[in-house]
């Protein structure tokens, strides 16, 4: 049973932290995935339950990267 290494690092990052991830922003990313997603969708017809989840997970991760990229709107004034 193959076994993965405890962490992933970018080739060319030399694991450096705050790097910029390479092949454009996360939301292109994420975007990009939606389509893999949806191409999977015509590829297996038989996986519509997986693929489902996989999309749900996605637009899970989409609205929390949203959330983490708007400003943080400024607390109202107290009255």
């Amino acid at each position: 049973m193959a076994t993965f290494p405890p962490a992933i690092t970018n080739p060319g990052t030399d694991g450096a932290q705050g790097a910029p991830p390479p092949g454009g922003s996360p939301a292109i990313k994420l975007a990009m995935m939606g389509q893999l997603i949806s191409g999977l969708a015509q590829q297996f017809p038989q996986a519509q339950q997986g693929i489902k989840m996989m999309l749900d997970g996605l637009r899970m991760v989409q609205a929390s990267a949203s959330a983490q990229a708007a400003p943080p709107q400024p607390a109202a004034p107290p009255r």
